[in-house]
């Protein structure tokens, strides 16, 4: 057995080990690694687990925000999580995201993301398969043409400076509540400064609402141009942010972009010029179900009464029949009394849901999908098309941590 606690200063040499024998050290020093979590453990939002005085594994908490069909949502984004090699198969990282899971409940944080290494694990604790990141590649060449389109004038550009972190946090989500986007993460204003501040990554806002990301990647003899981040509000701005990522393509012919999947570029050119690089899966958790479905945005031209049965072992608070409203753009899950259950019709018509298969509903996973894989149970197609109507998006994410 080993003990779940919070992390402490003490633990920092133990913690940075059990990561180098886990993933090596990736090009993260110690001295750079206890910077980043000095603050996660003064906010008690580090844990470890110790096999008597030795730490075998740990995880961090993120205070991220999740945007979901224009509201952003509270959110614990989970990283760092790491078992030494010596404590694998004994059951340590289950205690551990355990604990984690209900640190997050505690914080009052309704949903929670993570990037797997291992999906069993997660998914044994209730985080499910939502939404990717994707990363598409390109020539630079055909970037650098892109301002050659039609469109009207383009927003003016200037470099990022210190004090533009709340800028650029207000325009991404400007940009995603806009797009009605569901999964994109909201960094808070120590980490956009951090970013600005990086002397190898090149950051820009327009005055018409429009920001990039980018940094050159050294891959040898030539270099890769790789975009975190590129939005705008206009197809003119859209262009030009492109077209200037894009002159750097006589050092750097390639070019790499984490995209939305409805991300315009494949539409801006003339000819189909690109393809997806790599994509990576992440998961969703939800905390609390009420309030995770109160404090998400729904399509205003929805209306929807959608009955449950909700099963939730890990939090049990969670559980039992429950009735999801939708409309006006909003949503409740209501619990049903006995003089509910005893109407009949709607009980027995009801969708079956878990932790599991909550959060797949939840990050707009058709029913279809779903279904086929043991994710809902029960219910009617009507019930189905009322969900896939409510909870329409394709979840994604621009950041990785």
């Amino acid at each position: 057995m080993v003990d779940i606690d919070d992390m402490a200063g003490d633990d920092f040499e133990q913690a940075y080990e059990a990561r180098r024998r886990s993933f090596g050290s990736a090009g993260v020093t110690f001295e750079s690694w206890c910077t980043i979590y000095e603050q996660s453990v003064s906010d008690r939002l580090a844990l470890v687990a110790r096999d008597g005085s030795t730490v075998v594994a740990s995880a961090r908490i993120l205070p991220l925000r999740q945007w979901w069909h224009g509201r952003a949502v509270p959110m614990g984004g989970v990283g760092g999580v790491v078992v030494a090699p010596e404590a694998r198969g004994r059951g340590v990282a289950r205690a551990l995201m355990t604990a984690v899971l209900q640190r997050i409940g505690e914080r009052g944080d309704p949903i929670s993301m993570l990037y797997p290494a291992t999906v069993p694990l997660y998914r044994s604790v209730g985080w499910e398969l939502a939404g990717r990141r994707r990363t598409i590649e390109m020539a630079s060449s055909v970037a650098r043409t892109l301002a050659d389109g039609d469109g009207g004038a383009a927003g003016s550009v200037r470099r990022c400076e210190r004090g533009d972190a709340e800028a650029v946090i207000a325009t991404l989500g400007g940009f995603h509540a806009a797009a009605r986007h569901g999964g994109p993460i909201e960094w808070d204003v120590p980490q956009w400064e951090r970013t600005i501040s990086d002397v190898d990554t090149f950051t820009y806002l327009t005055d018409d609402g429009g920001f990039v990301a980018y940094e050159f990647e050294d891959h040898g003899h030539d270099s890769v141009l790789d975009v975190s981040h590129l939005v705008a509000s206009s197809p003119a701005t859209t262009r030009a942010l492109w077209s200037m990522v894009g002159s750097g393509s006589s050092t750097a012919p390639t070019l790499r972009a984490t995209v939305a999947p409805d991300d315009p570029l494949p539409w801006l050119g003339r000819e189909q010029y690109v393809r997806v690089h790599r994509e990576l899966w992440w998961m969703l958790r939800i905390v609390d179900h009420a309030t995770a479905i109160a404090a998400r945005g729904f399509p205003a031209s929805v209306t929807a009464v959608i009955p449950v049965h909700v099963t939730d072992t890990m939090l049990p608070d969670n559980g039992g029949d429950r009735v999801i409203r939708v409309g006006e753009g909003g949503g409740t899950l209501e619990r049903v009394d006995d003089t509910g259950r005893r109407a009949g019709r709607a009980t027995a018509m009801r969708l079956r849901l878990d932790a599991n298969g909550i959060a797949a509903l939840y990050a707009g996973v058709p029913s279809w999908t779903r279904r086929s894989a043991g994710l809902v149970h029960d219910g009617s197609p009507e019930l189905d098309d009322a969900c896939d109507a409510a909870f329409a998006t394709t979840a994604f994410s621009l950041d990785y941590f």
